[in-house]
């Protein structure tokens, strides 16, 4: 039985069910327009703005794919608002290359 603030996640490998505590904002924010993030990986957050926005964000350095991001964006923002924020809370710079497309340096 789940309590407030778990999360149960099925492990095939093992055939375990695996449970862990987490904060249940991170996972509902966006309903209310927002996409919160704690240590994800900025591959992950670039992911889900370019399905978002339907813009195509690009990550020039691998290494900077594995880079851990807390934050919330603001949905209702217009793309260019966002990667500013974006920007801010990775500490990378993003440029716009042509409409629609971005990397993030």
């Amino acid at each position: 039985m789940l309590k407030p603030g778990q999360l149960a996640h099925w492990n095939k490998r093992n055939k375990a069910i695996q449970l862990y505590e987490v904060n249940p904002d991170v996972y509902f924010t966006w309903i209310n327009g927002y996409l919160s993030f704690n240590r994800d990986r900025l591959q992950k957050i670039v992911r889900i703005l370019n399905r978002y926005y339907n813009v195509s964000i690009k990550i020039e350095n691998d290494a900077f794919k594995e880079n851990k991001v807390t934050g919330k964006l603001d949905l209702n923002d217009d793309i260019e608002t966002t990667l500013k924020n974006l920007g801010l809370a990775s500490k990378l710079t993003i440029n716009k290359l042509k409409k629609n497309e971005y990397i993030i340096e």
